[in-house]
């Protein structure tokens, strides 16, 4: 499911492969088993990275994950993608970063969350700077 919303959704040309992102090609399957190994989907090393499905209505709208946790410096990367474009611009990616973050911080004490959106993805931009603005009013 995760895959296919990456990969084979009416949202993976905006965050993925030719013509806009030429240097960030549509991982195939082997490819995403590569990255995304099973410790993403079964809790079983939290410590190295977990993926999250993000749930509205009970309904599936995207994924929220963390990579491996930097211990030492309280820090890791997150990434995010929504399963379809009906579900961007909706508000879901901020709040999934937001309760992701809080999780991370009461679970393992992280104060460090690392995103590398493509500069031409600017939903993903947009999504990051409404959860960093919702992060500073909370303050």
């Amino acid at each position: 499911m995760v895959h296919e919303w990456v990969a084979k959704s009416d949202i993976t040309p905006s965050i993925m492969g030719p013509p806009q992102f030429p240097d960030h090609q549509v991982p195939t399957w082997e490819e995403f088993c590569t990255d995304y190994r099973s410790h993403y989907f079964d809790g079983s090393k939290p410590e190295w990275g977990r993926c999250f499905i993000i749930i509205v209505n009970d309904m599936s709208v995207g994924q929220v994950n963390y990579n491996a946790i930097d211990q030492h410096h309280r820090r890791v990367e997150l990434d995010i993608w929504m399963s379809c474009e009906a579900n961007c611009g909706r508000g879901y990616g901020p709040d999934a970063l937001q309760t992701l973050c809080g999780y991370l911080f009461q679970k393992y004490g992280i104060v460090e969350f690392v995103i590398q959106p493509s500069a031409h993805n600017h939903r993903a931009i947009r999504a990051y700077e409404i959860f960093l603005m919702n992060e500073r009013i909370l303050k």
